[in-house]
């Protein structure tokens, strides 16, 4: 958590601590989306120039997802964690959806969220 909070700061505020850039975040496992957030956030951040537009542009979406939905969310319900808060996470997951997401990624997370 605390390394995933920390990578977003510096994407957001684009300072980079060298020591932040050097910490070692674990192997990816599909029940890690911590460690997958942390992954992606630090592959945006090092801006590979051998990377396509296309794939460039899929890392800004991921990003966008992961600092303004995803880690919100996480830390929310990670903090109010009661069955009684379940309704409220659910509700402030969709305004976030719909305020920082195209119609097209809003499509696919309504499908999740759904599901």
């Amino acid at each position: 958590r605390k390394i995933l909070y920390k990578l977003i700061l510096a994407a957001t505020e684009g300072k980079v601590d060298p020591k932040l850039a050097k910490a070692r975040i674990g192997t990816v496992c599909s029940a890690r989306w911590l460690t997958l957030a942390s992954r992606i956030i630090r592959t945006y951040m090092s801006v590979p120039t051998h990377l396509g537009a296309y794939v460039m542009s899929v890392l800004d979406q991921l990003v966008n997802f992961i600092v303004n939905v995803y880690f919100k969310m996480f830390t929310e319900i990670k903090y109010k964690c009661t069955i009684v808060d379940g309704p409220r996470h659910l509700f402030n997951e969709i305004q976030l959806v719909k305020a920082h997401c195209s119609p097209e990624e809003q499509k696919i997370a309504f499908h999740t969220i759904q599901n």
